[in-house]
């Protein structure tokens, strides 16, 4: 079973989430603020991988999610977990370039993006994909 990391400081957004998640047989951990989410990351440092993924929201107080994306890159332990990033204020190709190179995936906050990211997460854990990709253009 993956053990996925969900990051959002939006109540409903990340119940939303993690209630998709758990229901394609996903073990699912909740973070509401970057903070938090370090000190999640940093508990489990001893493990190899300490999630088999993050989903992760941008627009968040204290530590945003750009501060986590560059905590991710920098640590040894974590640079090689997938990162699928949430945004509603993605609309302009800079966004999708910004988030590739963090080597992580854009998923715009839309309608059915809790959708989108449980099929993500699915194809992305079963098999490598290319970071950076549009996800949500490719439904």
């Amino acid at each position: 079973m993956a053990d996925i990391l969900v990051v959002d400081d939006d109540p409903a957004v990340c119940t939303a989430l993690c209630m998709s998640l758990e229901q394609r047989g996903f073990a699912v951990s909740a973070a509401h603020n970057g903070r938090e989410a370090l000190r999640q990351l940093c508990a489990r440092s001893s493990e190899e991988r300490p999630y088999n993924a993050i989903i992760l929201d941008i627009v968040m107080p204290d530590i945003d999610g750009w501060e986590v994306l560059r905590a991710l890159q920098n640590n040894p332990l974590w640079k090689s977990i997938p990162v699928v990033v949430i945004s509603g204020f993605a609309h302009d190709p800079r966004d999708y370039t910004q988030v590739t190179r963090f080597n992580a995936i854009l998923v715009e906050k839309r309608e059915d993006f809790v959708e989108v990211v449980g099929e993500l997460l699915e194809r992305v854990l079963a098999t490598p994909m290319t970071c950076g990709q549009q996800a949500s253009k490719k439904r």
